[in-house]
């Protein structure tokens, strides 16, 4: 699914796309999420190339060798895939906060459960706006694997700047937390979408993996917006 490292730039009337083109811009908290499984995943996302379905089965391999094969490209997948290996590894330290590998997978079953509660359908568009290393990833995991495609956005964005990524790429839910949307000088609007609070899903749900194609897209990220509207790539 999310193997390639081809980019294109984002329309605003999906799912009509340009041609290939490379973004500038800089690292924010949201862009750890698709590294949190250690070692390994540069194998997918380091091809300079989109993957096949083959491609994905065989970088499944050399990150983990031990591994049950699996025909899914989907991404998260190796997070479920290391949960079952290593469920009591540690993925994330965040201060006195450590997460491990099954904690992180079942909070992001649990996001993938309540998006397709909501009638997320493959390709669907998530925004995700939160402050916490935890809840972002569980969010990005848990996009994946009800087949939408997730847009982070920067935490250091306003309501207008939000809105405009909202609107941009057409997201049907913003995934938030209270803190972060209370910190905002003013409410943020998702137009015709919904805010789905993270710190109020439930720790753990029962979703598995949607299958994807290889060469379905994965994430949209936006620039910083500090010279103009925020522009957006997709992988």
């Amino acid at each position: 699914m999310e193997r390639g490292r081809n980019t294109e730039q984002v329309q605003a009337s999906p799912p009509a796309r340009a041609e290939p083109a490379a973004a500038s811009r800089s690292l924010h908290q949201g862009d750890f999420a698709p590294y949190v499984l250690a070692r390994g995943t540069d194998h997918l996302a380091g091809t300079g190339r989109a993957g096949s379905d083959k491609d994905s089965s065989r970088a499944l391999e050399t990150v983990m060798p031990n591994a049950t094969p699996s025909l899914n490209p989907n991404f998260a997948w190796l997070l479920w895939q290391r949960a079952q290996a290593n469920p009591h590894g540690v993925v994330l330290r965040q201060r006195e906060a450590v997460t491990s590998y099954a904690a992180l997978k079942d909070r992001a079953a649990a996001v993938a459960c309540a998006l397709l509660g909501r009638g997320l359908v493959p390709g669907d568009r998530v925004a995700i706006f939160v402050d916490q290393a935890a809840d972002a990833a569980a969010a990005f995991f848990g996009v994946l694997a009800a087949g939408g495609i997730a847009v982070i956005a920067n935490e250091n964005l306003r309501p207008r700047q939000i809105e405009h990524i909202l609107t941009h790429c057409q997201a049907g839910t913003l995934i938030a937390s209270a803190a972060l949307l209370a910190r905002q000088p003013r409410a943020v609007e998702a137009p015709g979408g919904t805010i789905l609070p993270v710190d109020a899903l439930p720790s753990s749900g029962d979703a598995e993996p949607l299958d994807r194609m290889g060469t379905d897209p994965a994430q949209i990220i936006y620039t910083s917006g500090s010279t103009g509207p925020p522009k957006g790539v997709t992988l």
